[in-house]
C-alpha cells in the first residue's frame, strides 16, 4: 500500500497540478501492483475534493497518535 499526500505550493494551487501528479502516482502504483490510498485530515476539504476527483471513495475515520 502507498499512502498519498500531495502538497502544492500556494502560488500554484487551483491549476490542476495536484490532479496531474496524483493521477501519475496512482498509475505507477497500479503498474507495480501497489494499492494507492488517500490520507488526509477530515477537515481538509480541498484534499478530500481532489481525492474524489481521482476516484477515491469509501471514507474511513481513524485515530492518529502523535508523540509530543
Amino acid at each position: 500500500m502507498a499512502k498519498i499526500d500531495i502538497i502544492t505550493n500556494p502560488n500554484y494551487r487551483g491549476q490542476g497540478l495536484g490532479k496531474v501528479v496524483g493521477q501519475e502516482f496512482i498509475n505507477k502504483c497500479l503498474e507495480k501492483n501497489v494499492l494507492p490510498a488517500w490520507d488526509c485530515d477530515n477537515s481538509n476539504k480541498a484534499s478530500k475534493a481532489l481525492a474524489h476527483k481521482l476516484g477515491f471513495s469509501n471514507e474511513e475515520n481513524y485515530t492518529l497518535y502523535v508523540l509530543k
